[in-house]
């Protein structure tokens, strides 16, 4: 089972950028003076910070390219238990302040815990008993909440902000995650019918949601929106956006056999092209800046 979504240009960023990323263990950090602007005058993190969901994309993007040796992910695991970075109750957490949506850590991410789940479907030595905790995660409105209730219907956050953010690739990752596993949920005999039905009928609120804000995350002029709070997407995640929607679609005629492509069909005709992106990393980072200055501590 190949992960739908390739993930190579990502893993490749990580490689590249010591300056950005480096490891410690099985976990990769990032420089959060890099990450965050001001970081370095206002010390509202340490310089290097923990975010899952880096590893796990890196995870993911090994196994996208066939990488059938997952015992990686075994030992990223054990090492995020150790570190007590994952609850009893299945939350996997993220330790740091995130300037631009006012959250402070511990907190967990809607996007991480699709991701797990993904990674966790493929683990060889997948239990599920972990596997149902990151599912009942998902489906209940557990707290710190994964998910809200917008004007457009329910929609799983990345970043779980008083004020919503509706990140569209944090919440389409949690999507895949949860389609993934219902594609395969005949595996899993000791998680029940009930559990399942739940979430079958969860995924398909949040496919109702996707095709009702598709118009609105695509009606920017350049590219597509990042979030809902304005911020245009840069070229690379654009593309993401795409690529996921086709993973979407193609999970959803899997799972619940309709398509959603002709939804999506205005975002696949919107030009996209590298003559904009500086204009529109510019506009992302002037935004980011004027957010983290009136927010800082």
């Amino acid at each position: 089972m190949i992960y739908p979504i390739k993930l190579t240009k990502f893993s490749q960023k990580v490689q590249s950028r010591s300056d950005l990323y480096c490891r410690s263990g099985n976990l990769t950090f990032v420089n959060a003076n890099l990450l965050f602007p001001l970081n370095k005058v206002f010390q509202y993190n340490a310089e290097w910070i923990y975010p899952p969901v880096v590893d796990l994309q890196l995870l993911l993007a090994d196994y996208s390219v066939g990488n059938r040796d997952f015992e990686s992910f075994e030992n990223w695991l054990l090492e995020i238990q150790n570190g007590e970075l994952i609850t009893d109750d299945g939350y996997l957490v993220h330790n740091f302040h995130q300037p631009f949506y006012r959250i402070e850590g511990p907190w967990a991410s809607g996007m991480a815990q699709g991701l797990l789940l993904s990674c966790l479907i493929r683990s060889s030595t997948n239990s599920s008993t972990r596997t149902r905790l990151i599912v009942d995660v998902l489906d209940t409105l557990c707290k710190p909440p994964l998910k809200i209730e917008t004007t457009f219907g329910p929609f799983v956050e990345e970043f779980p902000s008083k004020k919503y953010s509706m990140v569209l690739n944090g919440f389409l990752f949690s999507l895949v995650g949860m389609l993934e596993f219902l594609l395969v949920s005949e595996k899993y005999d000791d998680i029940d019918d009930v559990k399942k039905l739940s979430l079958r009928s969860q995924a398909l609120s949040y496919i109702e949601t996707l095709v009702d804000t598709l118009p609105v995350f695509f009606s920017s002029s350049v590219n597509s929106y990042y979030d809902m709070q304005g911020r245009p997407a840069d070229l690379s995640y654009h593309e993401l956006h795409l690529e996921q929607l086709i993973a979407v679609n193609s999970l959803c005629e899997q799972v619940f056999e309709f398509s959603i492509n002709h939804s999506a069909e205005h975002a696949f005709k919107q030009p996209t092209t590298n003559k904009m992106q500086g204009n529109v990393i510019s506009l992302r980072k002037l935004k980011n800046f004027l957010f983290i200055l009136k927010n800082s501590r």
